[in-house]
């Protein structure tokens, strides 16, 4: 049986899920984790940014797992082909919007103590 580069990508970007966890910190809004078949990849962030995203038009920008160096320099650790990488993050974005929608603000000043 013979299986195409085509076929393991669109197995793939089936079969992809994404959790995401919301911080709201400074510059970090989610962290993301991606569940793809026989593989989990944990560190995808989700940061603000001050230009809009070329493919979903809010100012964030979506990362994947990096670390930074001792020179200060950020380095990608898991690297992926655009063509899947498009779909991850589109996935990951649905699933902070939908996250983000969902969510409810607290506000500690009508906690009554």
């Amino acid at each position: 049986m013979n299986i195409t580069e085509e076929q393991v990508r669109k197995y793939i970007a089936e079969n992809v899920s994404v959790k995401v966890k919301l911080y709201r910190k400074g510059w970090l809004l989610a962290q993301a984790e991606i569940q793809l078949p026989g593989q989990i990849i944990r560190g995808c962030t989700v940061k603000k940014s001050d230009y809009p995203h070329e493919d979903f038009g809010e100012p964030i920008w979506i990362e994947p797992p990096c670390y930074r160096s001792k020179k200060g320099n950020y380095s990608k650790i898991v690297y992926f082909e655009e063509e899947l990488w498009k779909i991850i993050e589109k996935k990951i974005f649905e699933t902070y919007k939908e996250k983000v929608e969902n969510s409810e603000e607290i506000n500690l000043d009508d906690i009554p103590l």
